[in-house]
């Protein structure tokens, strides 16, 4: 792990559900890519979306450093897509962990809310890191990909449980949001005091414009009008990290690599390096 003077760096990365499917983005044939994308840039925490239980299994064995937890989205165990959140053991006191649903009955196990087409979770962390007195809360999500209100509505949600966990808590919350910055969902975000890291004046930004790209990379300059047309995501960012409290943002990044063409995912990476 490279010296970074007590800069904590935070990845989210939705890492595409194992669809069971051959081919080139089998999830075979990405597994090791993702795995050594995320060595190579070294974070201190890292969040994924649309892991299934045998893919955080793997990236829990390729990474023994970290200490990682998710929980199926369908029971609150294993089933269903998960949006686990790795830490590294050795820089941060775990001092609490768990999730709610995105919905009326966020305790619910498996409650789906409003017009979401599915359950949706979200899980959190309160961790302290070693050199600092006060906590922080990592809270990782991952919106309906269908529901406009549900994706409306999940902010104040976030906000009144992540509140009754630990209020005035300085906060990060990452995830797959399926909502640009045009979205009412996005708007909303931001009306509940969260902001946008991607925002930060003071930080350097480097890398791609958007976060999401289907595998049409191909296209993006033939074709991109009407791909936007079609699909009212692709080659947009949908994904974000955001943050309140006492929170400076150094570095954002959104990470465009692939191999030679074929990338790990068909969502791009963001890597933030921050300091309290």
């Amino acid at each position: 792990m490279e010296e970074r003077n007590n800069t904590i760096r935070i990845m989210t990365f939705n890492i595409l559900v194992d669809r069971r499917t051959d081919g080139l983005y089998a999830w075979e044939n990405r597994r090791s890519q993702i795995a050594n994308l995320i060595k190579y840039y070294d974070p201190d925490i890292f969040c994924l979306q649309e892991a299934l239980e045998h893919q955080k299994n793997y990236l829990a064995e390729c990474f023994p450093e970290y200490e990682c937890f998710g929980v199926g989205r369908n029971d609150g165990l294993i089933d269903g897509e998960q949006v686990p959140i790795f830490h590294r053991k050795n820089m941060f006191k775990l001092k609490d962990q768990g999730y709610f649903w995105l919905s009326e009955t966020p305790h619910s196990a498996g409650s789906i809310g409003w017009d979401a087409k599915c359950p949706r979770t979200v899980v959190w962390k309160q961790l302290q890191h070693k050199d600092m007195e006060q906590p922080f809360i990592v809270a990782n999500t991952h919106y309906d990909h269908k529901g406009k209100i549900a994706n409306k509505n999940s902010a104040k949600s976030i906000q009144q449980e992540l509140s009754s966990i630990a209020p005035r808590c300085t906060t990060l919350l990452c995830g797959d949001f399926n909502s640009s910055e045009e979205t009412l969902a996005y708007k909303e975000i931001l009306s509940c005091g969260f902001t946008d890291s991607s925002s930060a004046e003071e930080a350097v930004c480097f890398g791609m414009t958007f976060t999401y790209h289907r595998f049409l990379m191909e296209q993006y300059k033939t074709n991109l009008s009407q791909l936007q047309q079609e699909h009212d995501r692709v080659f947009r960012t949908i994904d974000h990290v955001f943050h309140c409290g006492e929170i400076k943002i150094l570095r954002y990044g959104i990470l465009g690599d692939n191999q030679l063409g074929i990338y790990p995912s068909d969502h791009f990476p963001i890597l933030c390096d921050i300091n309290f």
